[in-house]
């Protein structure tokens, strides 16, 4: 999905694996001076937010329902089955795994 905002182009794209474990990917892009709000989960009743792990180009983020120390520098918090993240400009690539 894509959107044409004042600052900038914004794309969301993601994708959940059809079997083999829970996995879900996110891709998206923020425009210059802009900020997101990124929310990355499962349904209701497939996984409990302090079960999730979530990735971020390679790097986890958030484990053990919280985010890990010194890796973004973001506001965090989990609502639900959810792990909510305000992120800034850029390209991300986000993989929340159970």
């Amino acid at each position: 999905m894509e959107l044409a905002t004042l600052l900038g182009r914004a794309v969301v794209s993601w994708r959940v694996a059809a079997s083999g474990g829970a996995a879900m990917e996110l891709n998206c892009t923020v425009p210059i001076r802009a900020v997101a709000s990124v929310q990355i989960g499962f349904p209701r009743g497939t996984a409990a937010a302090g079960t999730l792990v979530v990735e971020e180009g390679g790097e986890v983020v958030w484990v053990n329902g919280a985010l890990v120390p010194g890796v973004v520098s973001a506001e965090v918090g989990a609502e639900g089955v959810s792990v909510v993240l305000m992120v800034g400009a850029g390209e991300y690539e986000w993989i929340a795994t159970e």
